[in-house]
């Protein structure tokens, strides 16, 4: 009997007071340390995939939960989403040897801005929209510029040099313009454009 009494004191309570009840405000610095906190402990299993110390120092930096693979079946990078969601950034194998910090970072954050900037086909996610037969060249290479902007920006966020990094890429692996990317020599300017802007 005095349970219920005091029962339906808190109800009473509580119904006078909804308008007092606020939810506790969730900020997004709070969510981002959480995340880098969540992606530092998944940052093993990708060091145990890699095998590699240049890779890891990387991404740890970058504090980002999506794995590496190594694998011939991309001449530079790439990038991927399984069926049940995993996405998975993919490296050629030139790269696993690599202790280009700027050249690495960078490489993981163009093909991150891919799924990020929404490039990746709804109905083949495994697929980017650029990979579609016909699709016309200035929105292949607005896609590259997006994802170049996209990488630029977050490296400079992170202490890296995506100047620097997008420049050592094209050092190694030569000219990929055609028709799905532009010309080398014109992302790099792009980029060089962009990060004066953000100094």
């Amino acid at each position: 009997m005095v349970r219920g009494k005091v029962g339906a004191m808190l109800d009473t309570a509580l119904a006078n007071n909804l308008d007092r009840i606020r939810m506790p405000r969730v900020h997004l610095s709070d969510v981002a340390r959480h995340a880098t906190r969540v992606a530092a402990i998944l940052i093993v299993f990708v060091c145990a995939i890699l095998q590699n110390d240049s890779l890891p120092a990387v991404l740890q930096q970058l504090g980002t939960p999506f794995p590496v693979q190594i694998t011939s079946k991309t001449s530079v990078a790439a990038i991927g989403i399984h069926e049940d969601g995993r996405l998975t950034i993919y490296f050629a194998p030139r790269l696993a040897s690599s202790t280009d910090s700027d050249m690495l970072a960078f490489l993981y954050l163009h093909e991150l801005g891919h799924a990020r900037l929404g490039h990746m086909r709804p109905e083949d996610p495994r697929r980017l929209r650029f990979s579609i037969p016909g699709m016309y060249k200035g929105l292949a290479w607005q896609m590259e510029y997006d994802a170049d902007a996209w990488a630029a920006t977050h490296a400079v966020s992170y202490g890296y040099d995506p100047v620097r990094g997008i420049s050592a890429v094209f050092a190694i692996f030569g000219d990929g313009g055609g028709f799905t990317h532009p010309p080398d020599a014109v992302r790099i300017s792009r980029v060089k454009q962009l990060v004066r802007g953000l100094r």
